[in-house]
């Protein structure tokens, strides 16, 4: 026959491997769902370079409080633009775009790797962006 202290001390035994087990359980679940959030990141971030054309950047143009339609920047080849309007900078494979609220919105050439026995072809200001990006030839 059992006595209450082999009682109280094989269910005190069973609660700690029930709380073990449910502890591991736990981490399980933790680490699948870190994994599948990993993934899903990985994913979409992948998604975004194979799509990506290149380097973005977008910036709220200088104020000009009597012209609301325009965009306005002192850097070199910008100036005043209406919105919607799109241009390039002489000397640069960029494009820059007069967006709506007044942002403006410099697109830019990728970054090139060079894998193995491949080719880099540098850009070339002859032609317009996004053409005039360097590219790789395999």
């Amino acid at each position: 026959m059992f006595s209450l202290a082999s009682v109280y001390k094989h269910r005190r035994v069973n609660i700690m491997q029930q709380k073990l087990i449910s502890n591991k359980v736990t981490e399980i679940y933790i680490f699948a769902a870190a994994m599948k959030c990993s993934v899903l990141i990985f994913f979409i971030f992948g998604l975004l370079f194979f799509v990506s054309n290149g380097q973005v950047l977008v910036e709220p143009s200088d104020n000009i409080p009597d012209h609301p339609g325009y965009c306005y920047s002192e850097k070199e080849g910008v100036g005043a633009m209406e919105r919607g309007e799109v241009k390039t900078q002489k000397g640069k494979c960029l494009e820059i775009e007069c967006l709506e609220h007044g942002y403006i919105q410099y697109s830019g050439c990728h970054p090139v790797a060079i894998p193995g026995r491949c080719k880099y072809i540098p850009e070339d200001l002859s032609k317009p962006y996004p053409d005039c990006c360097p590219d790789v030839k395999c």
